[in-house]
């Protein structure tokens, strides 16, 4: 197919083609930028030396709940 040179348009990856063909770059290929959180936490980790963890005790076997 023959055009005339001013009726083609130059696309993103250096080639020119005819006004069917003419694909834009995606919006995908322009990422956003990503700002860090604004709040940072002190102590991320949960605290293990909590007393009320040893209250729960779970049965040598999960089906049988007769401590329940």
């Amino acid at each position: 197919m023959e055009m005339k040179y001013t009726k083609l348009l130059k696309e993103w990856t250096g080639f020119q083609v005819c006004k069917d063909c003419f694909d834009t770059k995606h919006p995908q290929d322009f990422p956003g930028v990503h700002q860090a959180d604004a709040e940072i936490l002190r102590d991320p980790r949960p605290d293990n030396n909590d007393m009320d963890s040893s209250i729960y005790q779970y049965p040598d076997n999960q089906w049988e709940l007769d401590n329940a």
